[in-house]
């Protein structure tokens, strides 16, 4: 492996981590401070802000970072490209930010709270200058992670300085928005330093417009059954329940983040065998894939049922106590959602594109219908049951149309051995929480025994994946 893709490899992980320990971080702070109720605002407001700002990247970040990796060498080319895709952002962005004013003046309840759309609506005028997809497509993780490293720090001081009492949710609003700003701001000053420079002659548009208006398609689709939850708790019940949801949220999206990568290391290899052809290598591949997720999630996922009042309230605090239940659900989305990424993989890199976006719209559609039914009854854990039931059939889709393309493999004694191992942990697990009442030992207990009951039973019955999983970790050291 190259020093520049080890390099870029290491500045990528620490990007992802601090990803994933800002909110940890962040999270109890706020919850304590703001308390449900403004959570929930805050949380409400932000979710309406986002489909404006879905609309302004019209899917321009993934098919950019495309783009300028296949201009990166010609600089002029580069220069070209990226003023082309800038001009464009520039232009949806304005329609946004105009549909958006007109939107929270129009409506009285939007005019009610004006100050906190106001805020959370300067991320849609931060887009106008979003060009994270540079960076990336120039493979510059270094930057990115340095930068993201500084803006967080800076925002986690102005929260712990500023946000003081519940009455600070719009301030709280405004330094995240303003976060998000102050990364694109230091991105535009740090043109100078890559060299690329605005070149508005003779700019061509029309060979970007069919490639990003599927990049939106698909992006909108995605984005609609993610988003939609929260509007509809805003709408259909009050703005505690969208605080225990949106929380709740957080921790499982999380925890499914940091475990798809390390699945996701095999991905790559797949790629290269679609590309050639060997159907049987990428039937070989995925299949493995699988079996590493599954021996990952499911333990997971139970631990996370069992350990969710601890979880809740060591982050939350006991004005959060609604959200066990709605946890306890959402876990449940480690045994759907923590599969998508495999199963979209396979459907992309053969080139089904039309199939993998039916995925997103059939979720869609049955989140809407679920949540219509349920969160008038059941508030936040009928908006979770709905978002697991609407995970479950995009992975359940994706599965069908992945195994028409290639021969999956699912070994059952893999999976009856793993599911074994999970139910032995998943009792000392139980025998911790009838033992220790201390919140944070009872958590640190379960999960340190925990893990190892899981280890050591897997290893007794000779779990291949466990053998597979070291190997992988060994690979990742050794580079």
């Amino acid at each position: 492996m190259s020093k520049s893709l080890v390099k870029n490899s290491f500045f990528n992980v620490i990007y992802q981590l601090l990803n994933v320990l800002f909110p940890l971080v962040t999270a109890p702070y706020i919850a304590r401070i703001l308390l449900p109720d403004n959570v929930g605002k805050v949380a409400i407001a932000q979710n309406w802000a986002q489909y404006f700002i879905v609309f302004a990247a019209l899917g321009i970040p993934t098919y950019a970072i495309r783009e300028i990796a296949k201009s990166k060498h010609n600089k002029a080319e580069l220069n070209h490209t990226f003023t082309e895709l800038f001009s464009i952002n520039f232009i949806s962005t304005t329609i946004s930010v105009v549909a958006y004013l007109i939107m929270i003046f129009s409506f009285n309840n939007f005019r009610q709270n004006i100050m906190l759309y106001l805020a959370v609506g300067l991320g849609i005028l931060f887009n106008y200058i979003t060009i994270d997809w540079l960076y990336q497509g120039l493979e510059d993780y270094g930057y990115i992670a340095i930068r993201s490293f500084i803006v967080k720090l800076l925002s986690l001081l102005a929260l712990l300085i500023l946000v003081r009492s519940k009455n600070d949710y719009v301030l709280y609003a405004l330094i995240s928005a303003c976060a998000i700003g102050c990364n694109n701001i230091f991105n535009i000053l740090h043109l100078s330093q890559i060299g690329v420079k605005f070149n508005f002659n003779h700019l061509s548009f029309s060979h970007h417009i069919k490639p990003i208006i599927i990049f939106f398609t698909n992006s909108i689709t995605v984005k609609l059954y993610t988003l939609i939850n929260v509007t509809l708790l805003g709408i259909l019940s009050t703005d505690a329940a969208a605080a225990f949801y949106t929380n709740s949220d957080k921790v499982v999206r999380l925890i499914v983040a940091t475990i798809s990568a390390i699945g996701g290391v095999l991905l790559p290899r797949f790629s290269v065998y679609a590309q050639r052809g060997e159907k049987k290598k990428c039937a070989d591949v995925a299949s493995k894939v699988f079996h590493i997720l599954f021996f990952l999630f499911v333990p997971t996922c139970l631990g996370l049922i069992l350990m969710s009042k601890e979880i809740v309230l060591i982050l939350f605090g006991s004005q959060y106590t609604a959200s066990i239940p709605t946890l306890q659900i959402m876990s449940l989305l480690l045994l759907s959602l923590g599969f998508n990424g495999l199963f979209g993989t396979i459907l992309l890199a053969f080139g089904h594109e039309r199939e993998n976006l039916l995925c997103p719209i059939a979720g869609a559609l049955t989140c809407l219908i679920f949540n219509f039914a349920l969160i008038p009854t059941l508030a936040q854990n009928g908006a979770a049951i709905a978002c697991v039931v609407a995970e479950s059939v995009v992975t359940g889709v994706a599965v069908f149309f992945s195994s028409r393309i290639i021969k999956l493999h699912f070994r059952a004694d893999t999976i009856a051995k793993t599911i074994i191992a999970a139910i032995g942990m998943g009792a000392i697990v139980m025998v911790f929480k009838l033992l220790i009442h201390n919140l944070v030992l009872c958590l640190l207990a379960s999960v340190g025994f925990g893990m190892l009951c899981y280890i050591v039973l897997s290893w007794c019955m000779h779990n291949p994946e466990l053998y597979q999983l070291l190997t992988i970790i060994r690979r990742k050291q050794k580079r």
